[in-house]
């Protein structure tokens, strides 16, 4: 397991090489979360969250513990006046049976020109909603939550922590987003998929009444397809176990857990990329109509460990960490920078398991060892079974790093200017059906933008 996963896995159910075991879901412990200037811009691509000015505290997901002792900071990187809205949002069209309309009084429009109504956030492009009233009256700051001790709230966090996954029939279906996994944890609401019910002109979700296979939570189809165990139930089988904890038939499927794809991905094409700088790195991303661009997470640990010590400079942290977030909340960039020494030895659980590397493209990002390239990894165990929880991912590799060969043999960690350096994860693994699907994702607008980044990605001395 790698030093990103080890702090920041809190969406994702991945567990240690050697193979998947139990989801976590231990109750998480609040971290302070802090506002951060990194400086006068040109634009302000996306709106800051709520009370991010001064301290206040957050609850994040177990595998954040360790930032209890360090500085926390989630970011919308420029400061600068918006850029030009672009075009508006397009109105959900009427449907042909009026008697479904909701009104002709529409409520606000989600970003992004997804057309739904009140900010909510699609979890991935053109999800199932009805045009209902109940799903036009869906509004994720009135939706009410039974958490498991019976007591109640509201839908915690920002639309981006909840994406919306489908919406018909009086049932919609909530994500929790790799951002809203740290940034709106609550013990008593689980990760995955939350369903809700429309009854008595009021939405509502009972955390307890619902669950997927063994009991655990629901979980989309990209988080289903990396939970799917070797010689196991497929993830069709695990989402038909899951549909029947949910009460629903299998015709629900399409409408409201959306795609069997191996990742839901923003496919919209930005406005511009614009670069900014965290001290660290600096990482040129995409800017897209409404001023919406990617979100910035940074967590600074300091080498003595003290419970309470949130003012960590950059250049004396043991662990530095980054993350960015899609529009969707999903993690799409991830980096460590760490002092040597501080943790142990990952130990090699398959010796003979193996990697392959494909997409290999360049990067604008050198080390002492000379530069990385991007690549997709894939990690197949000795039993010839793609690894369920390393799968495919995406990340930085030095250039020299042989295109297949022992997975134990790559190079996790490099060195720069006296720290290590990590970025071989940045987003949560993935498991491709085919050679085609995979070859597929090669040429997605998604992966495309993970070149466009490393491309630009260059490393400050800290």
């Amino acid at each position: 397991m790698d030093d990103i996963e080890r702090l920041m896995r809190s969406a994702d159910p991945a567990a240690e090489s050697g193979g998947p075991g139990p989801l976590r879901l231990e109750a998480p412990v609040p971290v302070f979360t802090q506002a951060r200037n990194p400086g006068d811009q040109e634009h302000a691509p996306r709106k800051p969250r709520a009370q991010r000015n001064g301290w206040r505290f957050a609850l994040a997901g177990t595998v954040v513990a360790a930032v209890a002792v360090g500085a926390i900071a989630l970011s919308s990187p420029l400061n600068g006046p918006p850029p030009n809205p672009g075009p508006a949002a397009p109105v959900v069209p009427e449907p042909e049976n009026p008697s479904q309309s909701a009104s002709a009084e529409r409520p606000p429009l989600g970003p992004n020109g997804s057309g739904l109504p009140h900010g909510l956030v699609p979890a991935y492009p053109g999800v199932e909603f009805d045009d209902s009233a109940a799903c036009m009256a869906l509004d994720p700051a009135k939706v009410r939550v039974t958490r498991l001790d019976g007591s109640t709230v509201v839908l915690p966090g920002e639309a981006v922590d909840h994406p919306v996954v489908g919406c018909a029939d009086d049932k919609a279906t909530f994500m929790v987003s790799d951002q809203g996994g740290t940034h709106a944890a609550d013990p008593g609401i689980p990760p995955g998929v939350l369903l809700a019910t429309w009854q008595d002109k009021a939405w509502s979700i009972d955390a307890a009444a619902a669950h997927g296979f063994d009991d655990g939570p629901l979980l989309t189809w990209p988080q289903l397809r990396a939970r799917t165990l070797a010689g196991g139930p497929d993830a069709q089988t695990l989402m038909k176990e899951q549909l029947r904890g949910m009460g629903l038939k299998p015709s629900a499927t399409a409408r409201l857990m959306g795609p069997d794809t191996a990742s839901w991905m923003v496919k919209a094409k930005p406005l511009e990329f614009i670069t900014s700088g965290t001290g660290a790195l600096e990482i040129t991303y995409p800017l897209y109509a409404g001023s919406d661009s990617w979100m910035w997470e940074e967590i600074s640990t300091d080498a003595s460990g003290a419970p309470g010590d949130m003012k960590v400079e950059l250049g004396e942290s043991a662990l530095h960490t980054m993350r960015m977030f899609d529009a969707a909340g999903k993690q799409v960039f991830a980096f460590a920078s760490r002092e040597p020494g501080m943790l142990q030895p990952v130990t090699c659980q398959d010796p003979e398991a193996s990697y392959r590397l494909e997409g290999v493209s360049p990067s604008a990002t050198v080390v002492d060892g000379g530069a990385l390239e991007l690549a997709l990894i894939t990690v197949t165990g000795s039993n010839g079974v793609v690894f369920p929880e390393l799968g495919s991912s995406v990340g930085l590799f030095p250039a020299d790093t042989p295109a297949t060969g022992r997975y134990c043999d790559l190079p996790r960690e490099v060195p720069f200017n006296g720290r290590m350096l990590e970025a071989g994860r940045w987003m949560a693994p993935m498991a491709f059906k085919d050679e085609a699907e995979r070859k597929a994702y090669l040429e997605s607008t998604e992966y495309r933008m993970a070149v466009t980044v490393a491309s630009k990605l260059v490393l400050s001395p800290m």
